[in-house]
């Protein structure tokens, strides 16, 4: 029993220090960082809109952040081709969308333009997010490949500046001719960019939408549509910075004159997708889970099934509303039509009966009329025996 315990001891100890010299269990491993893009992949997203105006540019890339609410509102201006500019913002004011959505109403020609390829915007509104100064620094690279082009010059509808914001590095503006008149132009990225410096990451083209007059100047380089009066719609534009750093900035006095239920104060002049989250109060949030899904759980095929549930409806409701018109017309024309039949028999069945009963009536009349009418015979007498027989007697 001795040697067991002692055996048992021995093992405890031995085994100690291989205990002691373990190495620490290794923590799990971190979640590997979001893969970064890279200029090439970037600058194939940016090429559709680099050449947009700085504000409209600015608020795009914000609004592209929320994807769902830019299909939504999208949707909303198809519906309503009547409406842009500042009246088409003030009509979306309850619309549970991002300021920035809302903003975009004003302008339906981008809507048709982003609406294309909902994917795209989604893609462009995670790499802004995940890198925005190279997504700003890719609106800069390419600004300069188009202006060295020769395509990107100022004109009638817009202006294009040169500014140096560091020893060494300028930057290109571009901004409407007219400050309230804004036109979004519509190109080509193979044209308008010239050479394509990266043939692997061919630029993403979306052709321009059909009904916004833009009918020349593709196919050679910047065309524009019909201009778009503004105020107050064009709240955003970029801070841009020396070496890469640059910003998106609010222009508050104007954001609050279109935003009445989404106040900002003087300091919150400087864009973040978080800021502008909570910036929505909790009446808009109270309306937003009323009256519509969550939007953020909703992807590309769910919201088309959502809409194409909506037209079902929408036409079911129409087919019920037609039959319920046409039901009260068809029975009336059934009366209509039923009227004259009933009356018809009728008057077959009343004709033989209004005879019969004449005929009745005539009958006995008639008779009794040729009573009346025929003269009385008065029966003959027989000759009296009495006489002959006196004849006979006068004659013996």
């Amino acid at each position: 029993m001795r040697r067991v315990v002692h055996l048992i001891i021995n093992l405890i100890f031995l085994s100690a220090p291989a205990l002691a010299q373990a190495p620490p269990q290794a923590p799990p491993p971190a979640a590997q960082a979001t893969a970064q893009l890279t200029d090439e992949r970037i600058d194939q997203l940016m090429a559709p809109i680099a050449l947009y105006p700085d504000a409209l540019l600015a608020q795009v890339l914000m609004a592209a952040t929320y994807p769902d609410q830019v299909a939504e509102a999208a949707t909303w201006s198809k519906e309503h081709p009547q409406l842009k500019g500042d009246d088409a913002v003030k009509q979306v004011a309850s619309q549970p969308w991002d300021p920035s959505v809302q903003s975009l109403v004003a302008f339906p020609q981008v809507l048709a333009t982003l609406a294309e390829k909902p994917q795209w915007v989604a893609d462009l509104g995670a790499a802004f997010l995940a890198q925005p100064d190279a997504v700003m620094s890719s609106v800069q690279r390419l600004r300069s490949l188009a202006q060295e082009s020769g395509n990107l010059i100022s004109n009638e509808q817009q202006q294009v500046a040169v500014e140096e914001v560091a020893p060494e590095q300028t930057i290109i503006r571009i901004e409407p001719a007219t400050p309230e008149v804004v036109y979004v132009p519509s190109y080509n990225p193979t044209v308008v960019y010239g050479a394509w410096p990266y043939p692997a990451y061919p630029p993403v083209y979306i052709p321009p939408p059909y009904g916004y007059g833009i009918v020349a100047g593709v196919a050679t380089g910047l065309a524009f549509g019909v201009g778009v009066g503004v105020t107050s719609a064009l709240w955003g534009g970029f801070r841009w910075g020396g070496y890469g750093h640059n910003d998106i900035d609010i222009n508050v006095n104007r954001y609050n004159s279109v935003n009445v239920n989404r106040q900002l104060s003087a300091n919150q002049n400087s864009w973040t997708r978080n800021n502008q989250a909570r910036i929505n109060n909790a009446k808009t949030r109270t309306n937003y889970k009323q009256t519509a899904p969550r939007q953020n759980a909703r992807g590309p095929q769910a919201q088309q099934k959502a809409q194409n549930a909506q037209r079902e409806q929408a036409r079911q409701k129409a087919q019920n509303a037609q039959r319920g018109q046409a039901q009260p017309k068809a029975q009336g024309a059934q009366r209509g039509q039923a009227q004259p039949k009933a009356q018809g028999a009728q008057r077959g069945q009343a004709q033989p009966k209004a005879q019969g009963a004449q005929k009745g009536q005539a009958r006995p009349k008639a008779q009794s009329g040729q009573r009346k009418q025929a003269p009385k015979q008065t029966p003959k007498k027989a000759p009296s025996s009495g006489g002959r027989r006196g004849g006979r007697g006068g004659t013996d």
